[in-house]
């Protein structure tokens, strides 16, 4: 079973409370809406934010995690070819 980091479950509910409070939103209306304007973001605004922040932070830490894992099986290989090139010349 894969461990995942601990931020990842976070993640996931972050998404899910987003989910629910989110109302749906015109792509429009939320790219009109900039952090350096006057006026407050309405909780809409508030809520695609996060939404998009999550899913965001979810696919880098699943994308970080696969290269970890990656980089653990080749450095695994990479020991064991070494191991067996030792064991064989003392085997001779």
């Amino acid at each position: 079973m894969q461990k995942w980091p601990s931020g990842y479950n976070i993640c996931i509910g972050m998404i899910i409370f987003v989910e629910l409070i989110l109302i749906a939103m015109s792509e429009k209306e939320m790219n009109s809406y900039r952090l350096t304007s006057m006026e407050e973001p309405t909780d809409q605004m508030l809520a695609t934010l996060m939404r998009e922040v999550a899913e965001e932070a979810k696919r880098k830490g699943l994308e970080a995690t696969d290269k970890l894992f990656k980089r653990l099986d080749e450095t695994v290989a990479l020991r064991k070819k070494e191991w067996m090139q030792k064991r064989n010349k003392i085997v001779k």
